[in-house]
């Protein structure tokens, strides 16, 4: 047997392991990776709050509620519209007239009822928003740091009053 040969033939051995252990490492990160996606939770203020205001609101917002169905606040969308279907039954999207009229095929069922369907990632968004339980902070306009009257700070103590 050539010497070279040998080499040749051990050097591709440890390079074909340590192509494998590659392979395992980068096919874990992924998986990992994966996880880590599906186990964040879905962000309401920029995820589900731009949903609603661009396709919701015009016909079921603070001005306009078609349905009797209000779906700025998270009150308001617990409560039964028109049909007598609970519009967002937190932990259970199945149940939520929402995801229903979303994905709907019947033209006289499905929302938003003008413009572009949502697309399925807006969709997901919704159904696993509402699978993790609707957390919908609400937001009091009157508490903005816009209308909340400033105080004076009190100083702090000076040690050396000769400094001062």
């Amino acid at each position: 047997m050539n010497i070279k040969s040998g080499k040749t033939e051990s050097g591709r051995k440890i390079f074909g392991a340590a192509l494998r252990s590659l392979r395992v490492v980068l096919l874990g990160s992924l998986v990992c990776a994966n996880a880590a996606l599906q186990a964040a939770n879905v962000d309401f203020a920029k995820e589900i709050e731009p949903i609603l205001i661009k396709r919701c609101s015009e016909c079921h917002g603070p001005d306009t509620q078609k349905a009797n169905l209000r779906l700025d606040s998270r009150a308001a969308a617990l409560l039964a519209g028109k049909s007598g279907q609970i519009a967002l039954v937190p932990s259970q999207p199945e149940a939520s007239e929402i995801i229903k009229r979303v994905i709907s095929t019947d033209p006289d069922e499905v929302m938003p009822s003008k413009g572009d369907r949502l697309t399925a990632h807006e969709v997901a968004a919704l159904r696993q928003w509402i699978q993790e339980g609707a957390v919908w902070p609400e937001n009091d306009p009157r508490k903005h740091w816009a209308f909340v009257k400033p105080t004076h700070p009190t100083p702090p103590a000076v040690s050396h009053q000769a400094r001062v």
